[in-house]
C-alpha cells in the first residue's frame, strides 16, 4: 500500500493522501530486459489544423530513456511528439516503438492507434463540476462548474473566433453568466444546470444537465472543544462536528495547515500560549470542500 505527501509551499505543514490500492512495483536488473508491451495514445482526441498533439508511450517501465522511444505512422514516416496537426494526418495510424533492443525482450512496438480527429467546430458541450451524483451537499459548499468544450478551447481556433457561454437554471437563463464557469447558488433547493457554447455562429448545447441538491440536512462542520475553558500545561480536544461521516479532515491555525492531522478530532497536549489562534476543520467530500466557523483559543499565561 502506498501513499504520497504534498508540501504546503516553503512552510513546516504538509498533507498525506490516503493509501492506494495495492501497487505492485517490479524492479529489472542491471543488464535485465524489459517484457512489457508499449501502449500508444494520442491526446487530445480531436483538435483543429494547426494545433497540436501529444503522442505518448506508457506502460514502459520507469527509467527507460524517452529518447529511445520513436512514433511511426502505418506508412513507416517517422513523428514526433509534440505533432503539428495537418489534415492528411488526421485519423492517421500510429505506434509507439522502443528502439533499446538490448533492454527488451518482449513486444518492443505498441498497437496501432489513431491520430486525433480533425475538426472546424465544437463537436459536443458538456457540464463538468467538482460533484458526485447521489451526493446531498449543504448550502456553505462552494460548487463551481464549468461549461465544457470538445475540442477543449486550447484546441480550437481561438485567436480568431472566441467562445461565448450562456448557463441555464432549472430551464432558466442565468443573467450575466457569459463565463466558462459558473457558481451554484448556496441556498438550499435542487438544481438542474445546462450551458450552451456560441463559436463561429453556431450554438451547441451540453448534452446532459447537471443535478445539485443542496439541503438543510447538511450542515457545514462546527468545533467543540473539551474542555471548553483550557488552561496553560493541559490537554485540549479539537472535535470537528458533522452530521454525515463519508468525508476526510483537515486543520488549519490561521492560514497554516496543522501537519498530520486528518482525524476528525485532533489533541492539543501541554497547551501553552503558542497554542493560542484561530482554527477551523475542513471536511472535503468529492473534492468539495466544507470549511467550519472559525474557532478562537485563548490560553492564559501560567
Amino acid at each position: 500500500m502506498r501513499k504520497c505527501k504534498a508540501k504546503l509551499g516553503s512552510t513546516s505543514s504538509d498533507l498525506d493522501s490516503d493509501f492506494s490500492a495495492p501497487l505492485e512495483i517490479k524492479l529489472i536488473p542491471k543488464g535485465g530486459t524489459i517484457t512489457v508491451t508499449p501502449v500508444f495514445q494520442a491526446l487530445p482526441t480531436s483538435l483543429f489544423a494547426g494545433k497540436k498533439a501529444t503522442l505518448t508511450c506508457s506502460n514502459i517501465p520507469m527509467g527507460y530513456d524517452t529518447a529511445k522511444i520513436k512514433y511511426m505512422l502505418s506508412n513507416g514516416t517517422e513523428v514526433t511528439s509534440p505533432l503539428t496537426m495537418t489534415s492528411d494526418l488526421a485519423k492517421e495510424n500510429v505506434k509507439c516503438i522502443l528502439t533499446d533492443t538490448s533492454a527488451h525482450s518482449g513486444n518492443k512496438e505498441s498497437s496501432l492507434d489513431t491520430l486525433p480527429l480533425m475538426t472546424t467546430t465544437i463537436i459536443y458541450v458538456f457540464v463538468y463540476g467538482n460533484v458526485g451524483e447521489g451526493f446531498i451537499y449543504s448550502a456553505d459548499e462552494a460548487i463551481m462548474l464549468t461549461c465544457q468544450t470538445t475540442p477543449d478551447p486550447l484546441f480550437l481556433d481561438t485567436e480568431s473566433t472566441s467562445i461565448t457561454y450562456q448557463w441555464l437554471n432549472n430551464g432558466t437563463v442565468v443573467q450575466n453568466s457569459a463565463s466558462a464557469t459558473y457558481s451554484v447558488p448556496q441556498t438550499e433547493g435542487i438544481y438542474l444546470i445546462a450551458c450552451s457554447a456560441t463559436y463561429n455562429g453556431s450554438t451547441f448545447e451540453s448534452t446532459s444537465k447537471m443535478k445539485i441538491n443542496r439541503s438543510a440536512s447538511v450542515v457545514k462542520p462546527t468545533i467543540i472543544a473539551n474542555p471548553v475553558t483550557p488552561e496553560f500545561g493541559s490537554r485540549l480536544t479539537l472535535a470537528c462536528g458533522t452530521n454525515y461521516t463519508d468525508g476526510y479532515y483537515s486543520w488549519k491555525i490561521g492560514t497554516e495547515y496543522i501537519a498530520q492531522q486528518f482525524d476528525h478530532t485532533i489533541q492539543l497536549d501541554s497547551l501553552t500560549t503558542s497554542d493560542a489562534g484561530n482554527y477551523v476543520c475542513n471536511v472535503t467530500r468529492n473534492m468539495v470542500t466544507m470549511t467550519s466557523d472559525v474557532f478562537t483559543i485563548s490560553i492564559p499565561s501560567k
